[in-house]
């Protein structure tokens, strides 16, 4: 299991481990913050954080993009700012309950991605059909 840790160095920049490796920045996703990481707040460091641990943690890039602002303000605006330490288990936890909650606002589970993809596919076919339609 791995173990992400978040502390400041000596020029107070967050710099963040899983297990003992550096975090990916991860802006090839989706670049919030070049320049590093952040926590404790709810701005473009800290959702840079949120996409890189959840990408590294789900293993799954899409999912990342589609969850990380809303894990965000969940639990990476909450983290303590002087350091933090989050386990593989905590944040599949967390993601996995974002992830249905979500699935709720669109009327449809969101237990994996392809069922997303479909149920989301779905609704947007049916809304298109019903506008060709009128």
């Amino acid at each position: 299991m791995k173990i992400y840790k978040g502390r400041r160095n000596e020029n107070h920049e967050l710099i963040v481990m899983a297990s003992g490796q550096p975090l990916d920045l991860r802006c090839d996703l989706w670049n919030h913050s070049p320049t590093g990481f952040e926590c404790g707040y709810g701005g473009s460091g800290p959702a840079q954080l949120a996409l890189a641990l959840l990408a590294d943690c789900l293993g799954d890039d899409s999912l990342a993009v589609q969850l990380h602002q809303t894990f965000k303000w969940a639990v990476v605006s909450k983290l303590p700012r002087e350091g933090w330490t989050l386990t593989e288990a905590e944040i599949l936890k967390r993601s996995t309950r974002l992830n249905q909650r979500k699935g709720d606002e669109y009327g449809c589970s969101l237990f994996n991605l392809q069922r997303a993809v479909g149920c989301v596919s779905s609704l947007a076919r049916r809304h298109l059909r019903d506008r060709l339609e009128c």
